[in-house]
């Protein structure tokens, strides 16, 4: 994890590819109810809530080669109602389909991902769906439809979800703490590790609220709250992600 006002990398599922997760997402409900759990921790500590990411990834089977993965992208762009991305791109050596739609009050984004291996394809889907705070049941109810989606093709995704909002006070590191460790307790958590600098901390740890968790350093995590003080803006923006925050912050 890093400093400051950052983002994590490419694909989630690249991240996790380095540590154990643990976790049975066939309990859709637990998905709901960590959304709203979040959302009710952060608004109880006057942070107001602007907006809910769920991240699902899947390893797919290995690909023979680029015309196969051009089929992939077809076809999960069919599935998932959303236009298939017309050119493959080339990032590092990797081929990358993506697109974007938008559902009512959601967005979609669908990443396919192909890495060259010993002349075929290891092969990635993520998809992601994102709102804003008052259609938060509209973004679950999407995401467990992508989930069924992938279950029913014998896929079962690791899956994130990142909560923000924001404190309308600039908020000094000492007080950033006291917010976090205030949902900490509301969370049943206990701290694992932490970050912070002049302006920004983040505190990692584990809850048994909720099954899914990736394994670092020999201990379960599966909560990240990190708060940084925007001092152009006049306030201290806050994200909690499970079992990680895989969006800005």
């Amino acid at each position: 994890m890093r400093r400051g006002w950052r983002t994590y990398g490419l694909l989630f599922v690249c991240l996790v590819s380095a540590v154990a997760y643990y976790g049975n997402v066939s309990a859709k409900t637990q998905e709901a109810e960590a959304v709203a759990s979040i959302t009710e921790k952060l608004e109880q500590n006057s942070i107001a809530v602007t907006d809910a990411t769920v991240r699902m990834s899947v390893t797919l089977p290995k690909l023979t080669g680029a015309k196969a993965l051009a089929e992939q992208n077809e076809a999960w762009a069919a599935a998932l109602q959303i236009s298939p991305d017309p050119a493959v791109e080339k990032e590092n050596g990797v081929f990358v389909y993506q697109n974007t739609a938008v559902f009512a009050a959601q967005e979609l984004q669908y990443r396919l991902v192909g890495v060259p291996n010993t002349g075929k394809l290891d092969a990635y889907l993520v998809v992601t769906v994102k709102g804003k705070r008052n259609h938060l049941q509209d973004i679950v109810n999407k995401q467990q439809n992508v989930i069924k989606l992938l279950q029913r093709q014998a896929l079962i995704p690791q899956i994130s979800t990142c909560i923000a909002g924001i404190y309308n006070d600039t908020l000094s590191v000492d007080q950033q703490e006291e917010r976090i460790f205030s949902i900490f307790r509301s969370l049943q958590a206990s701290e694992i590790e932490r970050l912070k600098d002049e302006t920004v901390v983040s505190i990692s740890g584990y809850t048994r609220l909720w099954d899914q968790a990736i394994l670092s350093h020999n201990q379960k995590m599966n909560l990240q709250v990190a708060a940084h003080r925007d001092v152009e803006q006049k306030l201290t923006r806050f994200t909690v992600g499970t079992p990680i925050i895989t969006a800005e912050y």
